[in-house]
């Protein structure tokens, strides 16, 4: 699939399941954005850096250099 008609099928996906309220928000207007939440929550519960490393697909370098200012 191609990045506009991922983009279309988020967006028509947002509007079916979210209230109105809830669509206007940012957060998950992007899918990238679920990615950042997911690591964000990951490095708050205390995973292992090494294991939601791996989740995210990226090196503990990589996403401590992104995420460190979000740790507790």
């Amino acid at each position: 699939m191609d990045a506009a008609a991922y983009g279309t099928t988020w967006a028509r996906a947002r509007k079916y399941v979210l209230t109105r309220t809830e669509l206007a928000s940012k957060p998950a207007k992007r899918p990238y954005d679920l990615r950042h939440a997911g690591i964000s929550f990951w490095l708050y519960s205390g995973v292992d850096p090494a294991e939601f490393a791996r989740r995210a697909g990226q090196n503990i370098e990589v996403l401590f250099r992104h995420y460190a200012k979000f740790g507790p």
